[in-house]
């Protein structure tokens, strides 16, 4: 009897086991919400959103990009103008995903790992060795998978990737769960390998949420204004003081500002990166929105600079002289200067 209940307990513990390692693809839950759920509609969209959307003729080597989670209807064209920002043709090897919770909290961050992300458009693969190396090593990322179940912020720029870029790249789609400052820096320590130049991060977020017309830009403006300082305190201070102007109706100045945070403590020190503000509308300015209660959405990139000199002119600071380099070239100097006068002053006297 004994032996025949250690093995029934054996047996379940097995099949509950292989269950959980069972991979379970994260189903679509925003299409036919946010974007169309269908995929000849969707890739119309797309194309639209694109073609109408704010364009950047000389492609920058950008590094992380902020992008809208909103309806594709209201904030589809800023998204579509972050992506078009970014060399279509550049192969990254992972695009990290990372989004704020609309639906728990919990103290850390989610990333998926048991499967992939599918969209109307097709599978997303996800870089399940990268997800499961962040929840091995790091317990800020040890928390349930669940979190993605509903959560829309992450999905809804899957598509974008799927249309935009000419190879697919893999995803790492993490969900933020914390407003714990020293938290959200851990989990940046966490992500600092991956964070190169062979790697897209996409951070997702609307800004301002539901103040009148008016109002709502000059809240995201002071909002964009500090998180493109790059300094994480200043982006801070301006969250801070939007609150404090107690702005009728704001509920928040960024929707995603623990995800946006995240990037700037990977960014932060950095002397050949900068952040540049791409586009911005809000919900008032789409045929479906009002003006009384509207919703920002910044197009934003990070960026490498240009370091090289222009072509034709050189930087001076590189070249440096030796004492005897410098004494070396005076003696040519005075001897040209010498030669020179002797000559002028033969021609003027005939001699």
């Amino acid at each position: 009897m004994r032996t025949g209940l250690i093995l029934l307990l054996s047996t379940v513990i097995t099949m509950e086991s292989s269950f959980q390692k069972k991979p379970t693809d994260r189903q679509p839950v925003a299409a036919g919400r946010f974007y169309s759920a269908g995929r000849e509609a969707l890739e119309g969209d797309l194309s639209r959103l694109f073609e109408e959307c704010r364009k950047y003729p000389d492609k920058m080597n950008v590094r992380a990009i902020v992008s809208p989670h909103a309806g594709y209807v209201f904030s589809g064209k800023v998204a579509a103008s972050a992506f078009s920002a970014i060399d279509r043709d550049r192969v990254y090897k992972n695009v990290f995903v990372i989004g704020s919770s609309h639906v728990m909290s919990f103290d850390g961050a989610s990333v998926y790992n048991t499967g992939d992300y599918i969209t109307p458009l097709g599978r997303v693969v996800v870089n399940k060795e990268i997800a499961n190396k962040l929840i091995r090593e790091n317990r800020v990322f040890d928390f349930p998978t669940t979190a993605h179940l509903q959560e829309h912020s992450i999905e809804v720029q899957l598509p974008f990737i799927q249309y935009y870029f000419t190879g697919q790249p893999a995803i790492v789609p993490v969900i933020v769960g914390t407003n714990n400052e020293s938290t959200i820096k851990k989990i940046a320590e966490a992500l600092k390998p991956w964070f190169t130049p062979d790697n897209l991060f996409i951070i997702s977020s609307d800004f301002s949420h539901y103040p009148a017309y008016k109002e709502a830009i000059e809240a995201d403006n002071a909002t964009a204004q500090g998180f493109t300082t790059g300094d994480p305190q200043t982006f801070l201070k301006s969250l801070k003081n939007n609150s404090s102007k107690h702005i009728d109706g704001l509920a928040t100045s960024m929707c995603g500002w623990t995800s946006g945070l995240t990037l700037l403590y990977l960014s932060q020190n950095s002397k050949t990166l900068e952040y540049k503000m791409l586009d911005y509308c809000n919900s008032g300015d789409s045929e479906y929105g009002d003006k009384d209660r509207v919703v920002g959405y910044h197009a934003m990139a990070l960026i490498e600079k240009d370091t090289k000199a222009p072509a034709g002119k050189v930087q001076l600071s590189s070249f440096s002289f030796t004492d005897k380099d410098r004494n070396d070239l005076f003696g040519i100097a005075r001897k040209s200067i010498s030669s020179r006068f002797y000559e002028s002053i033969s021609s003027l006297f005939c001699i």
